[in-house]
């Protein structure tokens, strides 16, 4: 896609951003973790921009997740499509809607769920491997 350099500077990234999707299913979103040094977005999502002393970007992840499966985002979805607030009205509520624990907090806990997938993640290939010569043997006379 072409930016201009006003496009450049409202559309950059920048890490820790949440991308949220407008279309399809309530909630969904990613965070940017600067991947790439220079990333921008189109205008099919919308970006949420963390004060990352307030708020870490995997709680929110998870607390759109939470309130998308409890309808808790009903009154910002027609039909399939979620419609986050625009940018304007973003900036001007800056007083957060849900609460949000210490970010210090949910960080030891983010990084304790990270070690279990790695854990997880370890295991499963483990067992891919031991899957695969068990096969090899089986097949191979």
């Amino acid at each position: 896609m072409d930016f201009d350099a006003h496009d450049r500077d409202e559309f950059l990234l920048s890490p820790g951003d949440l991308m949220i999707c407008e279309g399809g299913e309530p909630g969904r979103c990613a965070i940017w973790r600067g991947e790439l040094p220079e990333c921008y977005f189109q205008k099919a999502l919308h970006r949420a921009r963390p004060v990352l002393s307030k708020v870490i970007p995997e709680y929110l992840v998870h607390l759109l997740w939470s309130l998308a499966r409890r309808g808790g985002l009903a009154d910002h979805v027609t039909s399939a499509n979620y419609r986050p607030p625009h940018r304007r009205e973003a900036q001007a509520d800056a007083n957060p809607r849900a609460p949000a624990p210490p970010p210090a907090e949910v960080r030891v806990l983010v990084e304790h769920v990270e070690r279990l997938r790695a854990v997880q993640r370890e295991a499963l290939r483990q067992a891919e491997h031991l899957l695969a010569s068990l096969l090899d043997r089986a097949f191979s006379g």
